[in-house]
């Protein structure tokens, strides 16, 4: 295993391909992070499935940013086309967790032909969601006060990129049902992974302003399976029912014991699930 780079016209893009069996390509995060933690914890998908990861532009090996559409969930979406056809693969399942969700579903809503199948992992169709994580930045006494300490400024030999891996490592905990068990590797993890501060600015500041995608989603032809986190303080499954609600052809399983990572919290019953959902299609 290790990553490779595809050059494809203009473009160089960073991936990696694990596994065997059916191939299934894994929407990258669009706030400007690297593969490097959903790898290690999708492993479990290898024995049954070709998992595919890409790097977005301008994190790692793939192309450098030279406009600012180049942070954009477009041309995240892109890309993963581009790789899709420089792999080989006629049809291929998508799968996306979070905000690489709403990647997995404009791929899916523009490229409805290529798609075998779609896995939407705490996610959602637009950004109502925010409405009630600041409901919660009000309210919850811990998560005002992880906000507040996120704001500081950190010491002066800190770069960007520092500072963002630093504001993560505070806020993941709120996203766990229970963190604890989880805490070092993941933090091990986090401070491993290549980040970029100026896509997190773009999505926030652009992205999550144009984000909507719920007229579009009775256009989804492929199955779906919808996976939430009954604890998920930021995309409760509430967003994924009006997903479930709108798809024709999905399925709603809502993880009991976990919060916005079921993938990890609940890893042994969301791999039974997943591989399951796919082999049936």
């Amino acid at each position: 295993m290790g990553s490779s780079v595809a050059r494809i016209l203009d473009r160089a893009i960073e991936y990696e391909v694990r596994g065997s069996g059916p191939p299934c390509l894994f929407a990258p995060i669009g706030w400007g992070i690297d593969y490097t933690l959903w790898a290690h914890y999708l492993t479990g998908l290898e024995k049954k499935l070709t998992m595919v990861y890409l790097n977005p532009r301008g994190i790692g090996e793939s192309s450098k940013i030279t406009s600012p559409s180049d942070f954009s969930m477009d041309s995240t979406v892109s890309d993963m086309e581009r790789l899709r056809k420089h792999l080989g693969f006629e049809k291929i399942a998508v799968m996306g967790h979070s905000a690489g969700g709403f990647s997995a579903l404009k791929y899916a809503i523009r490229r409805p032909e290529n798609v075998s199948a779609l896995v939407l992992i705490a996610t959602a169709a637009d950004t109502r969601y925010e409405a009630g994580f600041d409901d919660l930045l009000r309210t919850d006494k811990r998560i005002a006060s992880i906000h507040k300490e996120m704001a500081s400024p950190g010491n002066e030999e800190m770069t960007k990129e520092d500072l963002m891996r630093r504001n993560l490592i505070l806020m993941f905990p709120v996203y766990f049902k229970d963190y604890e068990p989880f805490r070092g590797e993941f933090e091990e993890l986090l401070s491993a992974s290549k980040m970029s501060p100026d896509h997190l600015r773009y999505h926030q500041q652009v992205d999550l302003r144009e984000y909507d995608v719920l007229d579009d989603l009775p256009k989804i032809s492929c199955p779906a399976l919808i996976l939430a986190g009954r604890h998920d303080p930021i995309c409760p499954p509430k967003f994924s029912q009006v997903m479930d609600d709108a798809i024709p052809e999905s399925k709603l399983m809502v993880f009991e014991d976990s919060g916005h990572w079921p993938l990890i919290e609940e890893k042994d019953d969301f791999v039974q699930s997943v591989v399951g959902f796919l082999e049936g299609t």
